[in-house]
């Protein structure tokens, strides 16, 4: 007896005569389209487990429903789990479409980075950039900094800036500490967002991220880039994320914490990875560099004045001063 069989038979029996996988595959085939998400709750009402028997054969139903999802999503390869939440699966594409690399435009995307990180590395289109700081160790002030400096060239629909912290009251407090930009004069989109950052994402538009909030899924970090990265077409994402301080470990010597949620996890996909203390900034990545050194590991010191200025150093070793 084949294991496609013993599995059917063991669905039979334990759905109450009901054959759950192969109603499961038809309603991915009829009811989902292609690149879709859709969850378990989607497949219970679709398969109206709760009109039958008691709770009881209701939670057997649904285990059966939870089980058959997981066994197609590994052994069939048709649906994938997806996001931070569980129970949430994608259809997974079958549709692709090949990279043009011979039509390709070779120009770097026009951006101005905080301290000089445009003179040192080269983004391109569809690039993710991420800062990984501490709390309040200057992301947002960097992040005002990338709409200050860019906000002429790309005006409110090219720069879209995503936050889970400030609303109408606390962002505008934070613009008017920029004592050089009249509050009207900002060009930016400002937009709540509190997850599904995928869906958030503008393609051809500079995507600031402040910040990507994981809780207890920051595992999950390598998947959210990633569909943050398949929305893009020409424009780039600007992540922040949160990251934990130096500490001193048993014996009291110092651990220096370099990397944010999800820890080399959030490393793979940014062309720039940039980890943020008070005062000093630190290249943990740097993928196509301007400069004929490589400029990993480099630090800078920087300095915030009245909650919106940035003045910071040249670049240098760790060991230098």
């Amino acid at each position: 007896m084949t294991t496609d069989i013993i599995e059917e038979l063991r669905d039979y029996i334990t759905s109450g005569g009901r054959v759950i996988t192969q109603e499961i595959r038809e309603y991915i085939e009829k009811e989902v389209d292609s690149g879709q998400t859709f969850s378990n709750h989607d497949v219970y009402n679709w398969l109206q487990l709760a009109t039958i028997g008691d709770k009881e054969e209701q939670r057997k139903q649904k285990q059966a429903a939870a089980t058959a999802l997981r066994r197609i999503s590994e052994d069939e390869g048709i649906i994938k789990r997806w996001g931070t939440k569980a129970g949430i699966w994608k259809k997974v594409s079958l549709l692709f479409s090949p990279i043009d690399f011979v039509n390709a435009p070779t120009d770097a995307f026009d951006i101005d980075l905080p301290f000089n990180l445009s003179k040192i590395i080269n983004v391109y289109p569809a690039d993710i950039i991420c800062f990984a700081g501490k709390p309040n160790a200057g992301k947002t002030t960097a992040m005002f900094h990338i709409i200050k400096k860019n906000m002429k060239k790309w005006g409110k629909e090219g720069i879209f800036y995503m936050t889970n912290e400030l609303r109408d009251t606390s962002l505008r407090r934070k613009l008017e500490l920029h004592k050089d930009i009249a509050l009207g004069e900002w060009e930016f989109t400002a937009v709540p967002c509190f997850g599904d950052y995928e869906d958030a994402v503008q393609p051809n538009a500079i995507n600031i991220f402040d910040w990507i909030a994981m809780a207890d899924a920051s595992y999950m970090i390598e998947n959210v880039m990633g569909a943050i990265k398949a929305q893009l077409d020409t424009g780039i994402a600007i992540i922040c994320i949160q990251k934990k301080g130096n500490y001193k470990d048993m014996k009291g010597r110092e651990v220096v914490v370099d990397l944010g949620t999800g820890g080399w996890k959030g490393v793979h996909y940014p062309t720039l990875y940039c980890a943020m203390d008070y005062g000093r900034a630190k290249i943990i990545k740097a993928k196509d560099w301007k400069t004929a050194e490589n400029p990993q590991d480099k630090i800078c010191n920087f300095k915030i004045y009245g909650g919106s200025k940035l003045e910071w150093s040249d670049w240098h070793d760790e060991w230098e001063k």
